[in-house]
């Protein structure tokens, strides 16, 4: 984060064109985090100070802040002031951002004040792609640095406003030019992330490795993302000597965070409102040996546009998808509630294995939350496990509407995960809670039920002599109970989102929390299914979801990385990573890709003959029994024309058939062998085929 020049007072009004060059003349970069984009439509014009609160300061000038989608969304509407009714955010247009802010080589952002600790937590300054980015960035920054040195004898001694990470990269100039040290790296294996950032404190001696020296003067290989990308380079603090500013700044960032991390929700009191300081988001899942995942480490997508973060789990019956969902709600619920549910720590252990643990790293949060368990222990063990630190709903496949009148309707709470453990375990009794809330309150919720269920203006939710009916513009009315499956399914479950979040939060809109879903196709209808994840993030923009399905139609509404498939073989479960884009693909190619991983879309019977022809394929070495069932097989495909409509498409997707039963991914990607292309091409070019193939 940088000062910034008087730009604002120039826009006194904010049309089409104003935008684009006020988001031009900050050089397309984000006012709070630096990150530059190549895209306008990747950042926001937005209010530093909110415009209802502004005063005669800020009217008109200088109170535009050019800002990306995920600060954005991270900000929300916090404005943190003080007791004094004093803004606590940096303000780039008076404050000195360089005057509050030290890095560590993880690229993670650290202050010794007020205002720079409450500023990161805010906008998330510390957010895992952030930290990547920006450790990145400054590598090759100081390989750049070294490289001047070496080869010019001079050393860089400025950094342009323009720079991604400016700030970042000036912090770190001055450092290396005031340090007496050796400036040389060392190439070797790195960690990553705030893991890096605890534990590279002590890191400041290096040794140029003889990778290093071979490579040093060669300029376009030393600076090559290749060459980056090949060899991990650990950076520790790039010879940052121990001053007392960065110890101050690293002692008081860590006891400002520790500070907000204290409280529980479950004990409503002066601490509760630490929870609303900053944006609460999974970032990271890491399981060992629970139930039947041996090891998984899962990292969720950052914020994308305008939306909150989803996942879906994609994967098998039994290849621990819902086991997932449980291990984040058993990690996330509390103590007191793992006692209420009688759950037992070796219960969970994976057969076999002496020890296990879950680790779950939240947005801005210096050390995840870790639940350990163990064959000879009933109760589970840990750090931050026995407080509830989020707003936490977690749903199993079983979702029904309750009759009983309990509790739960008319008291507090924070978390409703009994339906995750318990099919039987029924949600909220809505009855109950529509007839205690307030009329204002009843058209609310009715209509974001009514948006979420796309029934448009003509239906509509009414209250008469304390039940509740879902009347169409006729006039004709059906009782909850009389609802479909389907919808009585969507309404328990959004009611009870709603009743849990407007316990803390005034507006539904700005709810954070994060909910659980198992099997979200349940019971839907397939033009439901198909909008049932835009809907929800329209009518809960701001809550984080992580779901299962078995249907593609789910997967509408997602992007590529926030779709995870779970995978298992011979018994060890695994992620499958770098799937295609699922942008533009038909729900047969949804079916047919990793996504699912279908051979076809014909029946199982052909499914089952695509399995068996690929592993006789894939064998170095066949016999003449497997040479002769899979010629037995290509004809009863062949017959029914699966495998082409001519010899040439025949003869094509047999070479193809022969590269995807060695098991790899590589015709995802634009790195195909060379051999294969031409002999594809040969194939599909009538000029250099052999037109016997294209004869009956």
């Amino acid at each position: 984060m940088i000062k910034l020049v008087n730009l604002a007072s120039n826009y006194n009004s904010l049309d089409k064109n104003a935008i684009k060059k006020f988001k031009i003349e900050n050089e397309l970069k984000c006012n709070y985090c630096e990150s530059k984009f190549l895209n306008l439509e990747a950042l926001n014009i937005d209010y530093l100070v909110p415009k209802t609160l502004a005063t005669k300061i800020f009217e008109n000038t200088n109170n535009l802040i050019c800002i990306c989608h995920s600060c954005n969304m991270n900000k929300g509407a916090r404005f943190p002031v003080s007791r004094d009714k004093e803004m606590l955010l940096l303000n780039p247009y008076i404050d000195e951002p360089e005057e509050h802010f030290l890095y560590d080589a993880s690229g993670m952002i650290f202050s010794n004040t007020e205002k720079g600790n409450v500023t990161i937590n805010t906008f998330n300054l510390n957010r895992n792609d952030l930290l990547r980015r920006r450790k990145d960035e400054l590598l090759k920054f100081h390989i750049k640095w070294k490289r001047a040195s070496i080869t010019t004898g001079k050393l860089i001694d400025s950094i342009d406003d323009k720079s991604q990470f400016a700030g970042m990269k000036r912090y770190f100039l001055k450092k290396w030019k005031n340090n007496k040290f050796n400036h040389t790296l060392e190439i070797k294996g790195a960690r990553t992330g705030r893991e890096s950032a605890l534990k590279n404190e002590s890191n400041y001696s290096f040794r140029r490795t003889r990778s290093t020296a071979n490579i040093k003067h060669n300029k376009s290989l030393w600076l090559s993302k290749k060459f980056l990308k090949k060899h991990i380079i650990t950076i520790g603090d790039l010879n940052t000597p121990i001053d007392r500013p960065y110890i101050d700044a690293k002692m008081a960032y860590r006891k400002f965070q520790t500070k907000n991390e204290q409280y529980d929700l479950q004990v409503k009191n002066e601490r509760t409102l630490n929870y609303y300081t900053k944006n609460r988001l999974i970032e990271r899942v890491e399981i060992s040996n629970f139930k039947g995942i041996k090891y998984l480490d899962i990292f969720l997508p950052g914020y994308q546009e305008e939306k909150t973060p989803w996942l879906m789990l994609l994967g098998e019956n039994g290849t621990g998808k819902s086991s997932i969902l449980k291990a984040i709600s058993l990690t996330l619920m509390g103590e007191d509630k793992r006692e209420e549910l009688k759950l037992r720590a070796s219960q969970f252990l994976k057969s076999g294995e002496e020890e296990g643990y879950i680790s779950l790293y939240l947005s801005g949060s210096l050390k995840p939350v870790t639940l350990h368990f163990k064959k000879d222990s009933e109760r589970f063990y840990g750090t931050d496990i026995k407080a509830v630190k989020v707003l936490l709903l977690a749903y199993g496949s079983t979702r029904i509407l309750s009759d009983e009148i309990n509790e739960d309707a008319t008291r507090g709470f924070t978390i409703k995960i009994e339906n995750m453990f318990n099919p039987y375990a029924s949600l909220n009794n809505i009855k109950a809670f529509f007839g205690k809330i307030t009329e204002k309150e009843f058209v609310k919720t009715a209509d974001l039920l009514i948006s979420l269920l796309s029934l448009g203006n003509e239906y509509k939710f009414v209250r008469e002599r304390e039940n509740i009916f879902l009347k169409d513009i006729n006039e004709n009315k059906v009782a909850l109970r009389d609802l479909s499956d389907g919808f009585q399914s969507m309404i328990a479950l959004a009611s009870d989102i709603i009743i849990v979040m407007r316990q803390y939060w005034d507006e539904i809109e700005k709810a954070e929390g994060i909910v659980l879903i198992d099997e979200l196709d349940l019971h839907l209808h397939p033009q439901w299914k198909m909008k049932i994840v835009t809907q929800l993030r329209r009518v809960f923009p701001r809550i984080q979801f992580i779901c299962t399905t078995h249907d593609p139609l789910c997967l509408r509404g997602l992007n590529s990385n926030e779709i995870n498939v779970i995978n298992k073989i011979d018994g060890e479960v695994y992620l499958i990573k770098n799937l295609p884009d699922i942008e533009g693909m038909q729900i047969d190619q949804i079916l047919t890709a990793d996504y699912f991983g279908l051979y076809s879309t014909y029946s199982t019977y052909f499914n089952g003959l695509f399995k068996k022809y690929y592993e006789l394929l894939n064998k170095p070495e066949k016999t003449q029994d497997e040479k002769k069932e899979i010629v037995d097989i290509s004809q009863v495909i062949n017959k029914s024309m699966v495998l082409g409509n001519n010899k040439r498409e025949q003869i094509l997707l047999s070479t193809i058939d022969n590269y995807v039963a060695e098991g790899t991914n590589r015709l995802m990607s634009s790195d195909l062998e060379t051999t294969l292309k031409d002999k594809l091409l040969n194939i599909l070019d009538p000029t250099k085929g052999d037109a016997s193939f294209d004869k009956d």
